[in-house]
């Protein structure tokens, strides 16, 4: 929908631009009458005004240019004994904190879970601090139920996570990780390739890794082909599910995309790679094993400079079609730019 502008109001209301900017500001120079009538069609048109401009103006008249005027939300799930236990978010963090800084926004944290009151309550707070941008980081809580005014928001995800609406976002293509991490592990003559993923991410992710393992599982002689591990939940997700998938399938690689599997393979006496290979995918794996990796960066900054060019429109609301701006992993061979991300991420899983 395109957002109604001043010039549309003035057009309607057969008045100049300026004397429109005077009537809904209640400027003395403009009669009460044309005040009440230009207001009137504002709000019958649908008129919101453009909080960018609205304080960039504020602080020209106070003689004076704040640039992190503007508030913008980062809200997710993680507390921050979750930043601790995996560092890498912290970095996904900062680089929104960043990119908002560069654009001229200043950024506030906020977790759900340590607001102590109900989601709608985390609304008001966030409205009276008049912060009506949001990117939505990792969002694990897919019970949780934002019943907000989203008209009054202008939203962007940094993710797939479940239980958010289908605001824009940025994110890695699953089967280009896949295929990136299948075939690194074909150069290093691997034949025998597994694929194991838990259900809560595979499901968040459309199930587009488990599609591209099997289409490449159908490119190679039957030999060499395993058979998906379905993935697991809950209590069934645990390292004899997994253990038990090599014994019966023998791979000799695996395909990871959770990182505490590495310790489940160690500590069961598995050698990486004498024993079996290992490639891991995504979040920072440990023991310096080949990791296909998102580049933070280039996640943080499309999804704000999305939420950027929606607040300029003076868009808010749940888009009527959703755009997804994918970016690429890149390959680390030995896992040497995951040294010190990941080690208190595997430590925690290993528990």
């Amino acid at each position: 929908m395109i957002p109604v502008t001043m010039e549309h109001i003035a057009q309607r209301a057969g008045l100049s631009r300026t004397s429109i900017w005077m009537a809904l500001r209640d400027h003395p120079r403009v009669s009460k009458a044309t005040r009440d009538r230009v207001q009137k069609l504002a709000m019958e048109m649908g008129y919101q005004s453009n909080p960018l401009v609205a304080a960039h103006m504020s602080n020209v008249r106070k003689g004076r240019v704040e640039t992190s005027s503007i508030g913008v939300a980062y809200l997710s799930t993680e507390t921050d004994e979750d930043l601790e236990r995996q560092p890498f978010r912290k970095i996904l963090i900062e680089e929104t904190r960043g990119r908002l800084a560069i654009l001229g926004y200043r950024m506030e944290r906020f977790c759900i879970d340590r607001q102590g009151a109900s989601p709608r309550r985390l609304e008001r707070i966030l409205l009276a601090r008049g912060i009506l941008g949001v990117v939505f980081g990792v969002w694990e809580a897919p019970e949780i139920t934002l019943d907000w005014r989203w008209e009054h928001f202008a939203c962007v995800r940094l993710d797939n996570f479940a239980g958010l609406p289908p605001f824009h976002m940025a994110r890695t293509s699953e089967p280009d990780t896949l295929e990136m991490a299948w075939n690194h592990a074909r150069s290093l003559g691997y034949r025998r390739i597994g694929f194991v993923v838990d259900e809560i991410t595979d499901q968040r992710t459309g199930y587009r890794g488990r599609g591209m393992y099997l289409a490449l599982q159908s490119l190679i002689p039957k030999k060499e082909r395993v058979p998906l591990m379905l993935p697991a939940t809950g209590d069934d997700w645990c390292p004899e599910r997994v253990l038990r998938f090599i014994r019966e399938e023998s791979p000799d690689c695996l395909l990871v995309r959770n990182p505490q599997v590495y310790y489940w393979i160690t500590n069961a006496g598995l050698r990486i790679p004498e024993d079996i290979g290992y490639v891991g995918m995504k979040s920072p794996h440990a023991g310096n094993v080949p990791q296909v990796r998102p580049d933070y960066g280039q996640i943080a900054a499309r999804s704000v400079d999305m939420l950027d060019t929606i607040m300029r429109n003076n868009n808010r609301g749940i888009p009527e079609e959703q755009v997804v701006s994918i970016t690429r992993c890149h390959l680390d061979p030995d896992g040497s730019s995951a040294a010190g991300v990941c080690e208190k991420t595997a430590m925690s899983a290993s528990v």
